[in-house]
């Protein structure tokens, strides 16, 4: 009975002996992420709203049309600017290297900070192609398992936490 006691007593950092970090860094994720500018200008701007300067958006269907995606990073980079950090979940929408290939380029150009979930988790073959050819991260989502045979040159865990029903941004926190 003490303990418990003692326990609700305990500040979080007193249980985790000590404060490690003042501040954590967060993100928004935008899930599904509109088609056209004008719409996800709105999401986004619903987001820096709120204070976030981390935003990660999730491949969506209509990335099917390639110039038309290439095009929208663009105004996304021009309308949060350069202080912003973007991520990118392709969130399977993508199961091979070629599908994911035509973007490679504009997702370095705008500084995405990382790639979550490019392939599904066993395709170790298209994983590595991804890894020789771009210097951004590669990472997994805390529901998805690496594959048994995974390389820590291909997999970075992240840390995310799931949409929010209440806001056109949901929270994360990438791991320290």
């Amino acid at each position: 009975m003490g303990s418990v006691r003692a326990l609700r007593a305990a500040t979080l950092a007193q249980l985790f002996r000590g404060l490690k970090h003042k501040q954590l860094p967060v993100y928004a994720t935008l899930y599904p992420m509109q088609a056209e500018p004008e719409l996800f200008q709105q999401q986004v701007g619903a987001c820096l709203e709120q204070g976030f300067k981390r935003i990660k958006i999730c491949v969506e269907p209509w990335w099917q049309d390639s110039a038309k995606a290439i095009g929208n990073l663009q105004r996304l980079r021009e309308f949060v600017g350069p202080e912003v950090e973007l991520m990118l979940d392709v969130a399977m929408e993508f199961t091979r290297f070629e599908q994911l290939e035509p973007f490679l380029g504009t997702l370095q150009a705008l500084d995405f900070k990382w790639i979550e979930a490019p392939f599904d988790a066993d395709n170790l073959d298209d994983h590595r192609r991804l890894r020789a050819v771009t210097s951004i991260p590669l990472g997994w989502a805390t529901l998805a398992s690496p594959p048994a045979r995974s390389s820590s040159l291909i997999w970075r865990p992240m840390h995310s936490t799931s949409p929010s029903r209440t806001s056109p941004c949901s929270v994360a926190s990438p791991r320290p």
